[in-house]
């Protein structure tokens, strides 16, 4: 069988981490449904669905990755909704003013960046930012917010693929690849109850791996979701 550990809103969890928004982590340590919640008190739709929780999915996640009112205004995932760039400058603002803490982040980003040229990431990651500071702030205010969350994101997998690694027994198969923010793994099926608990552990030694690599205080939820090529989820 083919075998994926997703983490669960991976990029959501580390921005959380990188900006300490104090809405967000409440959230996340909650178990709030924060894109069903987001609906209705971020986006303004006007009843509760499945195709509005997925409108309200996408647009944090974008948002997370930096995007524009006038990239969702011409976006082909929102484009049913007919909302023009005035529309999602409102719906913007209402995000962060819900998650101050990732306005005051990205502002921060930004301003560093602009002012040094550099942004380095807990893990040590260094970006270099000088050539793209030359084109439109349209094209690189987007990656300067983007690429913090996703770096530090492929680290953390980058550690459980690590981690998984140690632990891998010959009869468990074969550790396939990573992608994304997903460890696939073909394992014969009768190995399966031993895979998943494995990657239960991996996951949950994630914080422990983080202050020994990297010095990182990481104090937040990291769950992983086990499927089947099939999207099936396993238990």
């Amino acid at each position: 069988m083919i075998i994926s550990g997703d983490v669960k809103g991976l990029e959501v969890v580390v921005a959380a981490h990188l900006s300490q928004d104090k809405t967000l982590i409440q959230e996340l340590y909650d178990k709030v449904d924060i894109h069903t919640e987001n609906q209705l008190h971020v986006l303004g739709l006007k009843e509760k669905s499945r195709e509005n929780r997925l409108v309200a999915k996408r647009f944090k996640f974008k948002m997370i990755y930096g995007g524009t009112p006038g990239g969702f205004a011409k976006d082909p995932d929102f484009q049913f909704l007919h909302w023009n760039k005035s529309k999602w400058e409102f719906v913007k603002d209402a995000y962060y003013e819900k998650y101050s803490g990732i306005k005051q982040w990205h502002d921060k980003l930004v301003d560093s960046v602009i002012y040094t040229g550099f942004y380095e990431s807990p893990s040590g990651r260094i970006y270099d930012y000088r050539e793209l500071l030359k084109e439109p702030d349209w094209f690189y205010i987007p990656k300067i917010k983007n690429y913090p969350v996703q770096g530090f994101g492929a680290d953390i997998v980058k550690i459980v693929r690590i981690s998984l690694y140690r632990r891998w027994k010959p009869e468990y198969g074969k550790l396939v690849n990573t992608i994304h923010d997903s460890v696939i793994v073909d394992t014969p099926q009768p190995m399966c109850y031993n895979i998943i608990q494995t990657m239960k552990e991996v996951f949950n030694d994630v914080p422990a791996n983080l202050r020994q690599q990297y010095k990182i205080d990481w104090e937040l939820p990291l769950e992983v979701e086990v499927k089947t090529l099939e999207g099936k989820e396993i238990t």
